[in-house]
Parts: C-alpha cells; sequence; structure tokens
C-alpha cells in the first residue's frame, strides 16, 4: 500500500504512525474550519442585509433561500466538528494503542 499522511503501511504489513503530522493535521483542520466558520458567517450577514433593503416577491424569495443556506450552513458546521472529532479521537486512540504495545512488549 502507498503511504498516507499520519500513518503507514511497510513492506512488512506493520502499520506505523507519525503522531506529530497527526496532531499538526488535527491542529490545522480545527484552524481550517474555524476560518472557513468565520467566512460563512459573515457572507450570511452580508447577504442578509442587502435582502432586508429589497421588497415583495424578491425579498421574500431571497429570505427563504437565506434560510435554507442557513440550515445548510449549520448541517455542514455539524459535518465539520464530527470530522474534526475523528482525526481528534483517531489520533489519540492511536498514540494510546501504540503506548500499549510497546508496554506490552516490555518496552517503555
Amino acid at each position: 500500500m502507498g503511504s498516507s499522511t499520519g500513518g503507514r503501511m511497510t513492506g512488512d504489513d506493520s502499520i506505523g504512525a507519525d503522531f506529530a503530522t497527526l496532531e499538526t493535521v488535527s491542529g490545522e483542520i480545527g484552524d481550517m474550519l474555524k476560518e472557513l466558520t468565520t467566512h460563512l458567517d459573515t457572507l450570511h450577514y452580508e447577504a442578509e442585509r442587502v435582502v432586508n433593503t429589497w421588497q415583495g416577491e424578491a425579498r421574500d424569495a431571497c429570505k427563504t433561500a437565506l434560510d435554507r443556506w442557513n440550515a445548510s450552513v449549520g448541517e455542514l458546521k455539524s459535518a465539520q466538528g464530527h470530522l474534526r472529532d475523528v482525526v481528534v479521537t483517531g489520533h489519540a486512540n492511536y498514540r494510546a494503542a501504540s503506548s500499549a504495545l510497546v508496554r506490552g512488549w516490555g518496552g517503555e
């Protein structure tokens, strides 16, 4: 198998992990999600501010679309949080398993 960020299969079918990379990736995901959330919130605020100056059917249609968009953003934020949790939990579990294996084999 080929290598991937954070973990690798070696030629002898053993599994290895680069804990520093896993930690870096989990931090980067958190930072990216915060930045994306900030941009989405700003975009929604600005769009809503403009739409609120409109009248009639155009305003009503855009308000409905903004409400749907806002609900979708909420789902996206939830999925992003889940993704980050998976990476952080995976990193912690991988590290704990590695430590347990080392201890089991008489390591430190």
